[in-house]
């Protein structure tokens, strides 16, 4: 289960507007990142992101 999700701004809208909507119905805590380049940087990844989510509970349990 999400904590709280990151959007990047430059995805394809409907993608957004589908991740946000979810979102709201879940009462997820959402932040947009300005580009999907920025988000897979913050992730250690070399490729750009349209979301992640950060999930509850311990890393690795």
């Amino acid at each position: 289960e999400a904590r709280k999700v990151f959007i990047a701004a430059d995805a394809e809208p409907h993608i957004v507007e589908a991740i946000k909507k979810l979102c709201q119905a879940k009462e997820v805590e959402v932040e947009m990142v300005e580009t999907m380049e920025k988000l897979g940087k913050y992730c250690g990844i070399d490729v750009g992101s349209a979301t992640v989510a950060l999930l509850k509970g311990p890393i690795g349990g």
